[in-house]
């Protein structure tokens, strides 16, 4: 959607295609697209200060789901590679079980 409402609704990493700030997850820039899409809908059917103080905190919310995101893959990572490095050791032999 452009016009008013693009103007209108502050651009954050959700809202960009800039790779330095890009979101870790697919399913969650695709749930970014699609509340910025109500929200423009919003902005065009009443205004901005309808959705002004919303818009911060949506924006938070997601950069806090995106970090969550990103920190549970590093640890799988690492979950995945002390399981790798003590696969000959009977203690960890329960960790290849438990993650299947």
């Amino acid at each position: 959607m452009s016009g008013v409402a693009d103007a209108d609704l502050p651009e954050t990493a959700y809202g960009s295609q800039d790779d330095s700030q890009s979101v870790s997850s697919k399913h969650l820039q695709l749930l970014a697209m699609n509340i910025r899409q109500e929200l423009e809908q919003i902005i065009q059917k009443y205004n901005v200060a309808v959705v002004a103080q919303l818009i911060p905190l949506v924006a938070s919310a997601l950069e806090t789901l995106d970090e969550t995101d990103r920190r549970c893959q590093e640890m799988e990572r690492e979950r995945d590679r002390l399981c790798n490095d003590h696969s000959d050791d009977s203690k960890f032999i329960m960790c290849k079980i438990f993650i299947s």
